[in-house]
């Protein structure tokens, strides 16, 4: 593989992360209009959370390509976000005692599938958010997140990776000066 179909490859993967952060922001959304009846902590809490990944992720698309520490940061803080917010979620199911979805489930395997569609976005969930209950709107959240914080790992683990490199080459460069 080349350097720029990797590159285009790293880029394609981390939009997909985006994308799956901001799905599951955009259920979290849905979710937090309906704890609104169960509980308004839990609704002041997804809100706050949903605020602050939000406010990471436009950061993150703003902060330049040669920033790498920043943009990890960034990351840690939308990977942060995510669990808690599915923390946030099992507790809600917890709380009114849900069951939660087991990972080998059809319930979980249907929501793997619908993400590798061609046309996934939220309207791939939409009809299932309306025409369900709310346990199964947090388990599919908690679903959701899952996928994201995966894809969220892998960008961390890349630019990672980067920064580790570019300090063995500082590191070489100042060996090398110094002969």
């Amino acid at each position: 593989m080349s350097l720029p179909q990797l590159k285009e490859l790293k880029e394609e993967h981390f939009s997909e992360a985006c994308e799956k952060v901001q799905l599951a922001y955009k259920v979290g959304e849905q979710l937090g209009e309906r704890f609104s009846s169960y509980s308004n902590l839990l609704l002041t809490d997804m809100t706050e959370l949903l605020h602050l990944g939000r406010e990471a992720l436009i950061n993150y698309h703003l902060a330049p390509d040669e920033s790498i520490k920043s943009k990890l940061k960034l990351l840690n803080i939308l990977q942060l976000t995510m669990n808690q917010l599915k923390d946030e979620s099992c507790d809600f199911l917890e709380l009114k005692q849900y069951s939660k979805w087991k990972c080998n489930s059809a319930r979980v395997s249907f929501v793997y599938s619908m993400s590798n569609q061609d046309d996934y976005s939220y309207k791939s969930y939409s009809n299932f958010i309306e025409s369900n209950k709310i346990d199964k709107v947090a388990n599919l959240l908690i679903c959701l997140i899952d996928q994201a914080i995966d894809e969220l790992d892998y960008e961390i683990h890349i630019l990672e990776r980067r920064i580790k490199r570019s300090m063995s080459l500082t590191k070489i460069k100042d060996k090398l000066s110094r002969v």
